[in-house]
């Protein structure tokens, strides 16, 4: 758990994320911000916390590994009338498939989608808790623009409809929608934008440890171990979206997905895959922080 709190100002945020990279993302756009925050990694510390102090706001990965971030959620809205109402955004890869418009029901104030900026976390934060002053930003980063990966939950519990397609970098250097780029360089770029001096490091890991991952899911197949596949594809590709490998991520989401539903049929095939995916990512991801 991490917890920090701002002379001056008592609002604070609870945070349910159990991807530790993908937390520290969030805590570092949250240290943008003159607001206190408190990171757990699970849904019964999340509940818990809950219970114990009455949060301004709650993000939460609707889409934990543990399957239990709505749960907690339905939970935390029984805890007491503060919280029946508090605002809860879920933080989500994707409005469809998976993503928040399957969640009917389940308690959720908004959604945003991945990746995580100080430009839609800014909007959220003056959605949900008023004007919070300028913080550490800069008076161009303090005059945002709304963005499209910020969207409410409407009647019935769905996600409103009209978004757009993610504007991607192919290796070309045209801009356009591209379903199945190999990496989204844009969202890098954020991403090593908000770490900073945490950037190489976290990159490093993710280059070191992805085969391992990798690896460990094919042990997990082989083992028909099914719960651990949903896991462990599920943590790859919140990491792989972060550092912009789309393409890895969507082979993880497919993992994940069989994963949750003990599908054998082509796990095998898609796991291959992954893995000259991966090892495509991983090239560029090299050949392009060596320059």
């Amino acid at each position: 758990m991490r917890e920090h709190s701002v002379l001056g100002n008592d609002q604070m945020i609870l945070v349910l994320e159990d991807n530790p990279v993908f937390s520290n993302v969030i805590v570092h756009v949250l240290e943008q911000f003159p607001i206190g925050y408190h990171v757990v990694r699970n849904g019964k510390q999340a509940v818990q916390a809950a219970a114990d102090k009455a949060y301004d706001l709650i993000l939460v990965d609707i889409l934990l590994s543990e399957a239990d971030g709505v749960q907690a959620i339905m939970e935390i809205r029984q805890l007491s009338d503060h919280n029946a109402h508090v605002p809860v955004v879920g933080v989500t890869p994707d409005f469809g498939g998976n993503g928040a418009g399957n969640y009917q029901g389940s308690g959720l104030t908004g959604v945003v989608k991945l990746p995580v900026t100080i430009n839609n976390l800014s909007n959220i934060l003056q959605n949900h808790l008023g004007p919070l002053g300028s913080g550490r930003l800069s008076p161009q980063q303090a005059n945002l623009e709304p963005e499209t990966n910020v969207r409410p939950i409407v009647s019935g519990g769905k996600a409103a409809s009209g978004e757009l397609s993610a504007t991607l970098k192919p290796e070309n250097g045209v801009e356009g929608p591209t379903v199945h780029s190999v990496m989204n360089w844009a969202a890098l770029q954020k991403t090593e934008a908000v770490l900073e001096d945490d950037f190489q490091p976290e990159l490093a890991d993710y280059l070191k440890n992805g085969p391992d991952v990798v690896r460990a899911m094919a042990d997990a197949i082989e083992a028909d171990d099914f719960k651990k596949i949903e896991k462990l594809a599920h943590k790859f590709r919140t990491t792989s979206l972060v550092f912009g490998a789309e393409s890895v991520a969507d082979l993880s989401a497919q993992l994940e997905a069989m994963g949750s539903d003990g599908s054998v049929a082509k796990v095998g095939e898609t796991l291959k895959e992954l893995r000259l995916q991966l090892a495509r990512v991983l090239r560029k991801l090299r050949e392009k922080t060596a320059r």
